[in-house]
């Protein structure tokens, strides 16, 4: 099941557009992403077909739900307050092991298997801090579905208000 799910990304690109243009790779990012983003919902993704992993996980969501799944979302950050580098997954329980499943992290483009919750998380950090380069300042939120378009700094605060993951 999670493999046909996975395939549904088939087509699905990293980045954002704004006016119909893909503004990723970062360097045309700047700081007009903060103004400019808004979350993808549900299955919009489905049709703008470019998505950050933050929309990512809401069209992991949509098709997880759909599947009746048992699943977590997350939001790793490095909370330093000048970097702010973030990302966002989902881990499914079933059948008492636990899978990462990853699509924009083109690294780690999968479904990764492992036999508990703090196994996946303590994986996934470890993977962070190497992407990053720093080990300080690293939180981790379990965060519930997001019903509205949000702002990047509105994100930012709804995960930080879920429930932090002490690994």
């Amino acid at each position: 099941m999670l493999e046909e799910i996975m395939n549904k990304f088939d087509g699905i690109n990293y980045g954002y557009l704004y006016k119909g243009i893909d503004i990723y790779p970062h360097e045309k990012w700047n700081k007009k992403f903060n103004e400019i983003y808004r979350l993808q919902i549900n299955n919009e993704l489905e049709n703008t077909k470019y998505g950050v992993c933050w929309d990512q996980v809401e069209l992991e969501r949509y098709y997880f739900e759909k599947a009746n799944l048992n699943f977590n979302s997350y939001f790793i950050v490095n909370d330093d307050n000048k970097k702010y580098e973030t990302h966002t997954f989902i881990i499914v329980n079933l059948n008492n092991k636990y899978y990462w499943f990853e699509h924009s992290f083109e690294k780690y483009k999968g479904i990764h298997e492992f036999n508990s919750l703090e196994d996946a998380l303590k994986y996934i950090k470890d993977i962070f801090i190497n992407w990053i380069n720093d080990d300080t300042n690293i939180l981790i939120y379990e965060y519930e579905k997001p019903n509205k378009h949000l702002t990047c700094n509105e994100f930012y605060d709804y995960c930080q208000n879920g429930k932090e993951v002490k690994i």
